[in-house]
C-alpha cells in the first residue's frame, strides 16, 4: 500500500523518494492520528512541507512544495523529482 500510494513523495526506511517529509515513525503513531495525517497533511506538517495548488496563466493546475518564488516565477517541486 506505501509503495503504491504513498512512496511518490515519502520515504520509510529505504524505500520511497525525499520529496516529502520521512515517515518512519507512522508505524508507532496512533489510527487517530494516522488517518488525520492522511486526511489533512498540512494540519501538523512542518512548513517546508506545504503543499501548493497553483494555476498558470494559461489555466493549468499544478501542485507541488514551494522550492522558490519571486515576483516573476514560482517554483514547485513535485512527485517523482
Amino acid at each position: 500500500m506505501f509503495a503504491q500510494h504513498c512512496s511518490a513523495c515519502h520515504k520509510i526506511d529505504n524505500v520511497g523518494t525525499s520529496i516529502g517529509p520521512d515517515i518512519s515513525d507512522a508505524r508507532d503513531q496512533t489510527f487517530e492520528k494516522l488517518l488525520v495525517s492522511i486526511l489533512d497533511p498540512n494540519r501538523t506538517i512542518d512548513a517546508n512541507y506545504f503543499k501548493y495548488v497553483c494555476e498558470t496563466a494559461d489555466g493549468t493546475i499544478v501542485d507541488g512544495l514551494m522550492e522558490e518564488s519571486s515576483q516573476e516565477q514560482i517554483v514547485l517541486r513535485q512527485q517523482n523529482g
